[in-house]
């Protein structure tokens, strides 16, 4: 049988997202070529 909770954990701390701006553009760039090429 598992074990069942007895203790909770509290909320872990907001990690705020890291912006990359090359990725932004590598995508802006890549995804309009991979949409033409599979459709």
């Amino acid at each position: 049988m598992p074990n069942s909770m007895t203790n909770v954990q509290p909320p872990l701390e907001f990690i705020p997202p890291d912006f990359q701006s090359g990725v932004l553009k590598l995508s802006q760039w890549i995804f309009p070529w991979w949409i033409r090429f599979k459709t």
